[in-house]
Parts: C-alpha cells; sequence; structure tokens
C-alpha cells in the first residue's frame, strides 16, 4: 500500500512540474495601468508561454475585474507574492495574458 502511494505522489509531482511553461511563481515587482488593463511585472521573469512579452509585462484584461481586484489587493497590502497562469501572448498588442493570480498565504 506504502508502494502505490509513493507511485501515485510521483506521478502527480510529475504532471504538475510540467504545467510551468504556463506558469510562473514570485514577486509583483512592479504594476502598471493601461487602457486596456493592468499590467504586472514579476521578479522571476515569465512564464515559457509568454516569451516575446514586451519587458516581461503581463497583461490583466480590463474586463477581468475579480482578478484585477485580486492583484490590486495583493499589491496594496505589501505581500506581493503568488503564482500568475497565463495563456500566452494576445494576438494584437504582444502582451502575454494573464488568466488566473493565486496569491500566496
Amino acid at each position: 500500500m506504502f508502494r502505490l502511494v509513493l507511485v501515485l505522489v510521483a506521478l502527480f509531482v510529475s504532471v504538475v512540474g510540467r504545467a510551468a511553461e504556463n506558469h510562473q511563481t514570485g514577486d509583483i515587482k512592479n504594476l502598471t495601468a493601461t487602457e486596456k488593463g493592468i499590467m504586472i511585472n514579476f521578479d522571476t521573469g515569465s512564464p515559457d508561454n509568454c516569451d516575446g512579452t514586451p519587458h516581461g509585462w503581463l497583461l490583466i484584461k480590463q474586463e477581468n475585474t475579480a482578478l484585477t481586484s485580486v492583484v490590486l489587493a495583493v499589491w496594496v497590502s505589501g505581500n506581493k507574492s503568488g503564482t500568475v497562469y497565463t495563456s500566452g501572448l494576445e494576438n494584437g498588442s504582444g502582451f502575454c495574458i494573464v488568466n488566473q493570480f493565486d496569491p500566496a498565504n
């Protein structure tokens, strides 16, 4: 039974490890607002699927109000750490699109 649990944990960890291409954990080092939405920049860089986003900026579209609210609350709190999940570069703007932000505890 112990071996089965160990194998299942190993499989889970290997699957989670492959997801790094679309997420990044770190601290928000900068934040700015544009007419398209809020843009954040992480101290640890951008996820792999964001290669080519100008200066590492990640865009939270204006219509994503819940996501924007969470990121702004984290920024104001001073505890700026978390994990950002992205869907890749947006056609037209060239910026990487954020689709989830998970604040660290």
